[in-house]
């Protein structure tokens, strides 16, 4: 009797770790970053005529049939000038949720986002 409650606390024990990282896994994917530069992003044109990074940023990634569930600019937090120069880094990230993760995957690499 006292195997059988081994046996059967054991199978639980394992199911229950099996069954937390398969949801842990099943979250984190479809997350990408991005690096904002001081002025050469794909989507700079839209961001001179007046829009904020995120909504222009958002505004290109539609046009390129890239859906999109979450997007956040994340400010760095202290002032950050690695220099001026366009392809320079600004220190702001855009982090986004693809809508379809297998779809869009492949083109949001190719835009320079990378996994988080």
């Amino acid at each position: 009797m006292d195997n059988l409650k081994f046996y059967v606390l054991y199978f639980a024990y394992i199911l229950t770790i099996i069954l937390f990282s398969a949801c842990k896994k099943t979250e984190e994917k479809g997350w990408y970053q991005y690096d904002v530069t001081q002025c050469h992003d794909k989507w700079n044109e839209e961001v001179i005529s007046g829009s904020t990074i995120q909504t222009a940023a958002l505004q290109f990634l539609n046009q390129e049939k890239i859906e999109i569930d979450f997007i956040k600019l994340i400010k760095p937090p202290r002032k950050f000038t690695a220099c001026e120069a366009c392809n320079c880094p600004s220190g702001q990230k855009l982090q986004i949720k693809l809508r379809h993760k297998s779809e869009d995957e492949t083109a949001i690499v190719a835009l320079g986002f990378y996994g988080l």
